[in-house]
């Protein structure tokens, strides 16, 4: 779909115009705390240009402005920087966007791609140096060493996969970020303390279907783990309970329908076997040979560095955008791949998310979500024998900001 097929009214301008004031205040104040003389990298794609320039204006108003760096990307110079036969140009590019990371005292990403498909332009053996270029890039927003807030503004692309027109698709996606923060960050604290005393927990899900290979019932070990809430700290929106579980403990099978994007390539009804935290089985209706690829590359690619609840009570169905759909309320989402650091707390406790599957084994980290609504087939989450979520919704009462609106308790 075509931004200049999208001829949008003088009203729809307008709300544009305020939630990306809104959006923009709100990650420097609430997403980063940001302060006076601080400096500041604005990574953007040309879509999000209007949110980098909001960022940039609102951080010039501090009484001493802080040293505001804006970096434009754009994925198809990107790909065409890679897809050339020499290496020079791209680590040059890799160089360039390194230094402004390591200089930063803060980063704002602001994805917004016309097509990410396109990356999947790149030839197999460029691909793999990219990656590393990228990740080697971000190395201190992946360690934690730098505060960092990411947002993927709505495109038209992702408007076009839910099958809406741009402007209801935006209009869902402002919901979303104006949700109780602090009520959903108080319920998270609840949700936190229950995980962080269990040790077998276990997702079920659409148990009925005909086909049992399109059931989900998988079961790991979080003992000696612990979870940390977080609303709209690093991710625009949020949000989020996660943590890891130990590194050879998940067992059974996941089944995740719909389709899903990494790397450029299209995936879609993922099956997943999980023997002793390893991938040991998988298929796809579409993307299968990628998938191989994906667990062919490195062993620590099979197993899990992340294990995680959505709780967003503003996002209540699937999403084909990977940052909206982890963060559904009355859905789980786990990454292949790498863990993230231990990090402190609030309370400047130690909150152990790293279960060994760490960055220097392998740069992968994909994030593949599961709804447990009815309308999916309806699901459980079950923490040492108890049910502690039903059908996307928590059933202790003191969690109940964090269901759906539709099951509010």
């Amino acid at each position: 779909m075509e931004t200049e097929n999208l001829q949008p009214n003088q009203e729809f301008t307008q709300k544009v115009k305020q939630a990306t004031e809104f959006i923009g205040r709100s990650m420097v104040e609430d997403s980063l705390h940001l302060k006076d003389n601080q400096k500041i990298l604005v990574i953007y794609e040309p879509l999000g240009k209007p949110l980098a320039d909001e960022i940039k204006n609102y951080c010039r108003d501090f009484k001493n402005p802080a040293k505001i760096n804006l970096f434009k990307r754009n994925l198809e110079d990107e790909v065409a920087i890679a897809c050339q036969d020499s290496d020079e140009g791209l680590e040059k590019y890799f160089a360039r966007l390194k230094d402004l990371n390591d200089e930063a005292d803060a980063v704002f990403l602001i994805r917004a791609d016309k097509n990410p498909e396109i990356f999947n332009k790149i030839p197999k053996k460029r691909q793999e140096l990219f990656e590393s270029l990228s990740h080697q890039t971000n190395k201190r927003r992946i360690e934690g060493t730098v505060p960092w807030c990411l947002i993927y503004w709505p495109t038209p692309y992702e408007a076009k996969k839910e099958k809406l027109k741009y402007e209801d698709y935006f209009q869902e996606f402002i919901e979303s970020c104006k949700q109780p923060w602090e009520k959903i960050a108080k319920a998270q604290e609840k949700l936190v303390k229950i995980l962080d005393q269990g040790k077998i927990l276990e997702f079920k899900v659409d148990e009925e279907n005909r086909d049992p290979k399109k059931r989900t019932n998988l079961k790991m070990n979080i003992e000696g783990m612990s979870f940390l809430g977080t609303t709209i700290e690093a991710n625009y929106p949020g949000s989020e309970v996660y943590s890891a579980p130990v590194l050879d403990s998940a067992e059974g099978q996941v089944y995740l329908t719909g389709e899903y994007l990494y790397e450029g390539k299209m995936f879609k009804n993922i099956y997943l076997l999980f023997n002793q935290g390893k991938v040991v089985g998988y298929s796809a209706d579409k993307g299968e040979p990628f998938l191989k690829e994906i667990f062919e590359r490195t062993e620590a690619n099979r197993y899990l560095g992340e294990i995680a609840f959505g709780t967003n009570p503003g996002l209540e169905k699937k999403y084909f955008s990977a940052l909206l759909n982890e963060k559904v309320g009355g859905s789980f989402h786990f990454a292949l791949g790498h863990c993230y650091d231990n990090v402190q707390n609030q309370d400047g406790n130690l909150v152990k998310v790293n279960n060994g599957n760490t960055q220097d084994k392998t740069s992968l980290h994909w994030d593949l979500s599961s709804l447990m609504h009815q309308k999916y087939g309806g699901g459980q989450v079950i923490l040492d024998g108890k049910v502690i979520q039903e059908n996307g919704r928590f059933l202790d009462s003191d969690l109940g900001i964090l269901n759906l609106k539709t099951f509010v308790v």
